[in-house]
């Protein structure tokens, strides 16, 4: 994760609850699971929404998956680190 001088950055706390998942990744997945907007905001792959519903484990293979069958492009290059957390009942 970069730390940028003038970045502001703004705490919060979220109660997760039982079922919810915490997915955490690089700037490198960003492409691989969606693309931002400047009118829209975030919008996910259609491939990413697919496998949202599924547990942490068969959500975090299905990443993988599109990962490994994704062709990038030499300026897309870069490191690929995902971090998925389920809250479990």
């Amino acid at each position: 994760m970069g730390v940028f001088e003038q970045a502001e950055y703004h705490q919060q706390t979220i109660q997760l609850q039982p079922g919810d998942k915490l997915l955490l990744y690089s700037d490198g997945t960003e492409s691989c699971i969606g693309k931002f907007n400047d009118q829209a905001g975030f919008n996910f792959t259609q491939e990413f929404t697919d496998i949202k519903h599924l547990s942490i484990t068969q959500m975090m293979d299905g990443i993988n998956t599109i990962i490994q069958n994704r062709e990038f492009e030499q300026a897309e290059i870069d490191d690929i680190t995902v971090l998925g957390l389920e809250i479990l009942p």
